[in-house]
């Protein structure tokens, strides 16, 4: 599991970065154009540690089809969604499920440390943490924390400033590459909603070419500025 660090300057930081371990800054270049609300560094380490203790008492959701199932059946919790995970269209209606229902979600930056953190193997590109009288105190803090993110937005002046995750975060995101959704403005950012509008199922044949046009149109239009 990917270690997050809390001085990414300091000697442990770069022993354990010649170690072949990423940082949290390294892993912000991953994260897919959808990711916000994004938590921090030490949001983050909070919510995995919450997992671990859920994971014990049995109390999370894990992959897409069952937290979209136990959410259409009203279980409460925090959702936590992998910032990295491509093809977007994978799990992008979920948070307007949350939405909603207004359930408090926030991405985190890898789906090899989220799988990691519930015990797994694998990648896990979503995870419902559900409260419980064991760890609740760990999981009001991280409720508090996610509930106190700013909402992702767009800006009219035609540049991503919402779920593209250049703006309105934390302060980390200043290190990330320029923004690849300048060109399409604020579709690029809203798309997912409104697919999830026409197509709620997710399953569409429609919905995946439509999103794999959006993702594929910055790439031949870079203006090359930042967000």
């Amino acid at each position: 599991m990917t270690k997050i660090k809390t001085d990414p300057d300091g000697p442990e930081a770069q022993a354990e970065a010649c170690l072949g371990e990423r940082t949290y800054h390294e892993l912000l270049v991953n994260l897919n154009p959808i990711a916000q609300p994004l938590a921090s560094r030490r949001l983050t380490r909070k919510l995995y540690k919450c997992i671990k203790k859920a994971v014990k008492q049995k109390q999370i959701r894990r992959g897409v089809k069952e937290v979209q199932k136990f959410i259409n059946k009203g279980e409460k919790g925090i959702m936590v969604l992998a910032g990295d995970t491509l093809p977007i269209e994978v799990y992008c209606h979920l948070p307007v499920m949350c939405e909603d229902r207004n359930l408090p979600y926030v991405y985190i930056p890898s789906k090899t440390d989220l799988g990691a953190a519930a015990g797994s193997k694998r990648p896990t590109c979503v995870i419902m943490v559900k409260p419980h009288e064991e760890y609740q105190e760990a999981y009001d803090e991280c409720l508090e924390e996610v509930q106190a993110l700013p909402p992702p937005h767009v800006k009219d002046s035609g540049t991503c400033s919402g779920s593209c995750g250049a703006g309105g975060g934390p302060a980390e995101l200043a290190h990330r590459r320029p923004c690849s959704h300048v060109s399409l403005g604020p579709v690029a950012c809203l798309l997912p909603r409104l697919l999830h509008q026409l197509f709620p199922e997710g399953r569409a044949s429609n919905k995946r070419l439509l999103l794999r046009a959006c993702a594929d149109s910055p790439r031949t239009v870079r203006g090359g500025s930042k967000c």
